[in-house]
């Protein structure tokens, strides 16, 4: 053993008792290796010390032992007393969580949870009862039953879970690369819930085939899909939200497992849905027992006859199913969906229904999973009063729906809190209600109205009545950046009456064949048989700007040399040049 040096290596000078004549190196060295027996007693040594048989006073002086003094400060008594209490402490501790709550075998209670094995690594323990759920969240959404099993016995605190700190951290990696997984897969929790639903529902329409048997409690039993027109602006629509996997539908095919790219393509619902209405149309039911189905613009009744209807949208159909349900004796309607504007359409055309209908208990199953939830149109209906209820579909257009954009920035409470303080814009909404399809312009008084809300969303304070004079306001004196101002009157106009020509395709539902007007008249414009929207009527401010620029050459050559030449700026009628114009 070389006593000339410290066991640590660092450029710091050594220190030797023996050296300093005012103090006793004998008890300096009795309460040195004290405290190193202390400390490994408790296990938890801050050095690795080697001294062999010489760890006695009487060694030490005679080799005159010297150290850093960081590296003896590390032995002080401070130090080993308050890891003293910190030990008692916990141990009081795991002896309170015995008595409150029994310990629960473990098959393997000596190896890590997640390799289950005991290598040559450090075992860690669980300390916090409150990661028992979070580590069960991870493994159920990875399902992990190996590991499900492991800790189903009890929290990881009662079960003394050990682990692995490298097996923690590989569980952590695999867990977030399933996160981006599925981030990847679905970008939005309205996806994953439509095609888990879109699989339910498949699986449901099998069931009726294999079983040819309805709930008992079930009178009838409606299905609706959507039709796929290509020169609609539904369409147009749907394909903003991408190609997704063509996958040939045939009886052999099996079954998707990404059903977000598969619902993408609308090819491949197309022929699912003809494809499930066939298997239906083979089946037979009981007598008291109705199936309608859609298939295209026909309906496949097991039951009383339906008639055809050419609405392009199931969820405006779902309403003419519905009415069909309650001509024939139905009163207690229960709709499945996934999709909010469902629910939009149900509150606009429950008073109607109730004025035909007095006893009609309407329900929306809506959601599903954790999500999954009942809605109660006729409570909702009752809140809201007949007027605001039959304006909502209009709103609904208004504030933004799968065809007509939102505000930026504004979200539908922004939007519904502006609606509840301007009840003017109500009676706009009910106008368009009564009478679909309605011609505006910027002199309607309805047009006034719902420019007027679209102000009062930006600015509830503001008295202007015009949104260019709003916008001109808040732009220039409450310096709103140009993103957070209401859009000018000219692209208002338009974005109306996109908002109208789908609230009046909602607010007809309840006819088999609505007559709609092509959009082309309502803030639409055809491109390569797509229908994209008019944003804009006037040139850009980039064009419209050049024809006030001029110069102020006078020469007779015109134009050569001054700025606007070199810019290749084209002179304007108030340019003072001689160039041609």
């Amino acid at each position: 053993m070389d006593w000339s040096r410290c066991q640590s290596a660092t450029s710091e000078s050594l220190r030797c008792s023996q050296k300093r004549g005012n103090i006793n190196a004998r008890c300096v060295y009795e309460a040195f290796l004290n405290n190193v027996d202390g400390f490994k007693q408790l296990q938890a040594s801050p050095l690795s010390l080697e001294y062999g048989d010489h760890g006695t006073p009487e060694a030490f002086i005679k080799n005159g032992a010297s150290w850093h003094h960081s590296c003896h400060l590390k032995f002080n008594n401070t130090k080993l007393e308050r890891l003293r209490k910190h030990q008692v402490k916990e141990n009081i501790d795991t002896k309170e969580r015995s008595s409150k709550r029994q310990k629960v075998a473990s098959p393997s209670r000596n190896n890590c949870i997640f390799c289950k094995k005991d290598t040559f690594q450090k075992l860690h323990e669980y300390s916090k009862v409150s990661l028992t759920k979070i580590l069960r969240r991870m493994a159920t959404e990875m399902n992990d039953f190996d590991l499900l099993a492991t800790i189903s016995n009890g929290d990881l605190v009662a079960i003394a879970a050990k682990y692995h700190m490298d097996c923690l951290t590989q569980f952590r990696n695999r867990y977030r690369k399933h996160q981006s997984n599925t981030l990847s897969f679905s970008k939005t929790e309205r996806d994953r819930v439509k095609g888990r639903v879109f699989a339910e529902l498949v699986s449901y329409v099998e069931g009726l085939v294999e079983e040819g048997t309805l709930n008992p409690s079930t009178t009838f039993r409606n299905v609706v899909w959507d039709r796929y027109i290509s020169s609609s602006i539904k369409e147009s629509t749907r394909e903003k939200r991408g190609k997704g996997v063509r996958l040939k539908v045939e009886p052999k095919t099996k079954t998707p497992v990404k059903w977000k790219d598969f619902l993408l393509n609308s090819k491949n619902k197309e022929e699912l849905f003809l494809y499930l209405s066939e298997l239906v149309e083979q089946q037979s039911f009981t007598d008291n027992k109705n199936v309608y189905i859609t298939k295209g613009t026909s309906v496949i009744s097991k039951g009383n006859n339906m008639s055809n209807s050419t609405q392009e949208e199931a969820d405006t159909r779902i309403v003419i199913h519905l009415v069909h349900s309650l001509e024939h004796g139905a009163r207690q309607i229960m709709v499945r969906t996934v999709d909010t504007d469902i629910i939009i359409i149900l509150i606009g055309q429950f008073f109607n229904l109730c004025h035909r209908f007095p006893e009609l208990k309407l329900w929306v199953a809506f959601g599903t999973g954790n999500h999954f939830c009942y809605y109660n149109i006729n409570n909702m209906c009752r809140h809201l009063g007949e007027s605001m209820a039959c304006a909502l579909p209009l709103f609904h257009a208004f504030s933004g729906c799968d065809t007509t954009s939102s505000f930026f920035g504004k979200s539908k409470k922004s939007a519904w809190k502006a609606w509840k303080s301007f009840p003017e814009a109500t009676e706009a909404f009910l106008s368009m209600y009564r009478h679909p399809f309605q011609q505006v312009d910027c002199l309607s008084l309805n047009f006034k109205h719902i420019e007027r809300l679209t102000i009062l969303l930006y600015n509830k304070s503001s008295i202007s009545l015009s949104v260019n004079e709003a916008r001109r306001n808040m732009f220039s004196q409450k310096n709103k950046d140009i993103a957070h101002v209401p859009p000018t009157q000219v692209i208002k106009i338009d974005y109306v009456k996109r908002a109208i020509y789908q609230g009046g395709i909602w607010t007809t539902c309840q006819n088999a064949e609505p007559t709609i007007p092509t959009p082309e008249d309502w803030g639409w414009t055809l491109e390569d048989t797509h229908w994209k929207p008019v944003w804009m009527t006037k040139p850009e401010a980039a064009k419209a700007c050049n024809e006030l620029i001029k110069c102020g050459c006078k020469s007779d050559r015109g134009c050569v040399t001054c700025k606007c030449a070199k810019s290749n700026l084209p002179c304007t009628e108030l340019c003072s040049c001689k160039c041609p114009r």
